[in-house]
C-alpha cells in the first residue's frame, strides 16, 4: 500500500455489491465491497490483485455504505456498484454525505451505448441486463484463469492463484443461476469496470500520440 493521503487517483477501485433493505424476508443477501489494485508503475508487483475485502451484513444499511465510502477515502479510489437493488440506496447516501466525487459513472460501452457519449450525460453506477451479467461472467472467467507468470517447476500462475477470499472460492465452486452468490455480483461489477477503464487507456494514449 502507498503511503496513506499519497495515493494517486487510479491505482484502486473498489467494486461492491449492495442489498436491498434492513428488514428484508430474506437476510442473506450481504453487502460486499472489494478493493482492487490495477497494475501500474507505483508497484513492482505487475499484476492486477485484490488486496482487501469486506463482507458484512449490518444492522443499518447506512453503516455499510459509510464502510464502503472510508475505504474508498483510505485507498483514494471509485467504487462501482450495481444501481439496482441496493445501488440506489448507497448513491443517496453519497449524495447526503457530499462524496458523489467517490462515485463512478456507468461505463460507457454498457447496454450498447455509444463509446463517444459524454462523461457528463452519464449516470451513476452501473445498469447491468440479464445479457450484460452473462458477459461479466465470461469475463470473469477469463481473468480468472489469465496467466500471469510460471512457479518453479515452470507451471502457469492464474489470476486465480492470487485470490486469498476463502468465501469467494466457495462461491466459484458452487456457483449456479438460482442462488444468491454476492462475492461474485461484485466481481462480475469489477469485469465490466476493468474493461471500462482498458478503453479509457487508449483512449488516453491516442490523444496524448495526437497531442504530439
Amino acid at each position: 500500500l502507498l503511503e496513506y493521503n499519497k495515493i494517486p487517483k487510479g491505482v484502486y477501485m473498489i467494486m461492491a455489491d449492495c442489498y436491498y433493505k434492513d428488514d428484508a424476508d430474506d437476510r442473506t443477501s450481504l453487502g460486499v465491497a472489494v478493493v482492487y489494485k490495477i497494475k501500474s508503475r507505483y508497484f513492482n508487483d505487475i499484476t492486477d490483485k485484490e488486496v482487501a475485502w469486506y463482507v458484512t451484513r449490518p444492522n443499518k444499511t447506512e453503516e455499510f455504505y459509510q464502510s464502503v465510502l472510508d475505504l474508498s477515502d483510505f485507498y483514494n479510489a471509485t467504487i462501482q456498484t450495481e444501481l439496482q437493488g441496493g445501488g440506489k440506496g448507497l448513491l443517496d447516501y453519497a449524495r447526503h454525505r457530499k462524496k458523489l466525487h467517490r462515485l463512478e459513472f456507468e461505463p460507457m460501452g454498457i447496454n450498447a451505448k455509444e463509446i463517444l457519449v459524454q462523461a457528463k450525460n452519464r449516470n451513476y453506477f452501473i445498469d447491468l441486463q440479464e445479457e450484460d451479467k452473462r458477459l461479466g461472467l465470461l469475463y470473469l472467467a477469463d481473468w480468472l484463469k489469465t496467466p500471469v507468470g510460471l512457479d518453479e517447476n515452470g507451471n502457469e500462475i492464474w489470476n486465480l492463484h492470487y485470490i486469498y477470499d476463502l468465501g469467494y472460492l466457495r462461491e466459484l465452486l458452487l456457483y449456479n443461476d438460482i442462488n444468491n452468490f454476492d462475492r461474485i455480483s461484485a466481481r462480475i461489477v469489477g469485469q465490466h469496470m476493468l474493461k471500462e477503464t482498458k478503453e479509457r487507456k487508449i483512449t488516453q494514449h491516442k490523444e496524448r500520440n495526437k497531442n504530439s
